[in-house]
C-alpha cells in the first residue's frame, strides 16, 4: 500500500526538478545557454544597466541602483520558457519572494551564482567518478575508444549539430509568436511540424 508523500519530501521533489531545469539548455541569441546561466546575465544587465537612461551604468553590486530594478524587470527580460520560473527559482532560496514586483536584491543575484557554481561543482565531480570507473580487471580490448572511429564521430557531431540548430529554430518560432500575442500561422505550424519531426528522428 502506497503513503502520501509528506510535505518535506515533496518540497524535496519539486527542489531536484527545478534544479534539473535550471541546467537545461535555452537557445538564445543563436547559442545554447543553460536556463541559470540565462537568469544570471539578464538579472546582471537589468542591474548594472538603465531603463530609461542611455549610457548610465551601476557596476555596485551592494547598493540599489537608481532605477529600483524588480524581479518583473528580469522576467520581461527573458524567453518566456525561462521567464516563466524564475519566481520558482528564487523561491528555493528566498521563499518570501511570491510576487513578481518584487524588487530585485543582490543577494538574489549571488543566490543565483551560487547555483551556477554547485552546478559546475558537480559536472567535475561526475568527471572524477568517470574516470575511476575503469577497474584494474577492465578487459581494455573490449572498449572502444572514440578516436579510431573518426567517420563515426565526425557523422554523430553533424547528426547533433542539426538536431540543435531545428531545436533552437522552433524555440526562437515560439518565442515570435509567443511575443506577438497572435495566433499560430498555418504556415508556422506546419514549419514547426518539421522542426519537430527532425529532432524526433
Amino acid at each position: 500500500m502506497s503513503r502520501s508523500m509528506s510535505r518535506s519530501e515533496r518540497e524535496a521533489m519539486e527542489e531536484f526538478a527545478i534544479r534539473e531545469w535550471c541546467q537545461q539548455e535555452t537557445a538564445y541569441e543563436n547559442q545554447f545557454h543553460m536556463n541559470i546561466e540565462l537568469i544570471h546575465l539578464k538579472m546582471c544587465e537589468v542591474w548594472t544597466h538603465s531603463p530609461n537612461t542611455v549610457g548610465e551604468t551601476w557596476d555596485d553590486f551592494s547598493n540599489t541602483p537608481p532605477w529600483n530594478p524588480t524581479i518583473q524587470d528580469v522576467k520581461g527580460m527573458l524567453p518566456w520558457c525561462v521567464g516563466g520560473k524564475l519566481l520558482e527559482v528564487l523561491g528555493m532560496g528566498h521563499p518570501l519572494i511570491d510576487f513578481i514586483t518584487f524588487p530585485l536584491q543582490p543577494q538574489h543575484i549571488e543566490y543565483v551564482k551560487h547555483l551556477i557554481d554547485s552546478f559546475q561543482g558537480e559536472d567535475v565531480e561526475d568527471d572524477d567518478n568517470s574516470d575511476n570507473d575503469l577497474g584494474e580487471e577492465t578487459d581494455y580490448d573490449e572498449l572502444v575508444w572514440p578516436e579510431f572511429e573518426p567517420a563515426l564521430q565526425t557523422e554523430d557531431m553533424e547528426k547533433d549539430k542539426k538536431k540543435k540548430e531545428s531545436c533552437m529554430d522552433a524555440v526562437n518560432l515560439l518565442d515570435t509568436i509567443m511575443s506577438s500575442g497572435e495566433c499560430m500561422k498555418e504556415a508556422d505550424y506546419l514549419h514547426m511540424c518539421n522542426l519537430l519531426k527532425e529532432l524526433y528522428h
